[in-house]
């Protein structure tokens, strides 16, 4: 490994500071070809920091799922027996073909993020929500 410092490097407009080389592909006076590879970067800490942020990302997610759990646990009993007799009867009507499939899956997002958050299905309306 060659031990380079302050090096800055401006390529379209962004500027690199390149700290190591890992490898020099070409020396001096040689040949290159257009996209030839001439010198590989060390980028053990650039790695180590996307690892960090994957696994900020990955207990961010738990930290929401963990939280949509618990909301959907406190959520009241008759809201999501009221919800979920509108997801039966939304079934009933698409398999009867009573509505088409994007009508079906809108609707059907909206009743799961009624029952998800406590929201009451009022709020969902549909071209057949007479029959609902």
């Amino acid at each position: 490994m060659y031990v380079v410092l302050g090096i800055v490097l401006i390529w379209r407009g962004i500027m690199f500071i390149l700290d190591y080389i890992d490898k020099i592909f070409v020396s001096e006076g040689k040949f290159v070809n257009k996209d030839d590879l001439l010198i590989k970067f060390d980028d053990r800490e650039y790695q180590i920091a996307i690892s960090e942020a994957e696994v900020n990302l990955m207990n961010a997610k738990i930290e929401y799922g963990f939280y949509t759990k618990e909301v959907a646990q406190n959520i009241d009993a008759n809201l999501a027996d009221s919800v979920k007799v509108k997801l039966e009867k939304l079934e009933v009507m698409f398999k009867e073909n009573k509505i088409n499939k994007e009508e079906y899956l809108n609707t059907k997002e909206k009743l799961d993020l009624a029952l998800l958050f406590a929201v009451s299905p009022s709020f969902v309306t549909m071209e057949a929500s007479a029959t609902m």
